[in-house]
């Protein structure tokens, strides 16, 4: 037998190569498993991530409803009080009963003003006659 020769009998061939093939099978489900294993922990933390959000947004769509409700309840308010303000129409028959309203003030103001004007003349026309 030579000395550089290394001689195995077919089940030592066949058992180096099982264990080989074995000894890549579990470190491939090893780093596998690590691979699953960070791939949770992500999705973990995503799944965590998007409740956090979503509780986030639930709180926000709550708040935006209310006050959609309180503008709703606020504009209801407003148009019924709008319901007793006076229509253009209405506003046009004021301006012209004020109109109307200062005509007659400015005629008897001019009125007043003549009977004071003759009542001084009265008074004037006593006192020099005494």
């Amino acid at each position: 037998m030579n000395p550089a020769q290394i001689h195995i009998e077919f089940y030592q061939a066949a058992m180096l190569v099982a264990l080989l093939i074995g000894s890549y099978w579990v470190l491939v489900k090893v780093i596998v498993g690590q691979f699953e294993r960070r791939l949770d922990e992500r999705f973990a933390t995503a799944e965590g991530a998007r409740k956090e959000a979503s509780v986030k947004w639930d709180v926000r769509h709550n708040k935006i409803e209310d006050d959609v409700a309180d503008l709703s309840k606020r504009v209801i308010r407003i148009e019924a009080e709008f319901k007793h303000a006076p229509t253009q129409e209405q506003i046009a028959e004021i301006n012209e009963g004020l109109a109307e309203v200062r005509g007659q003030n400015q005629t008897q103001t001019e009125l007043l003003e003549r009977v004071e004007r003759q009542q001084n003349m009265i008074t004037d026309w006593m006192m020099e006659n005494k």
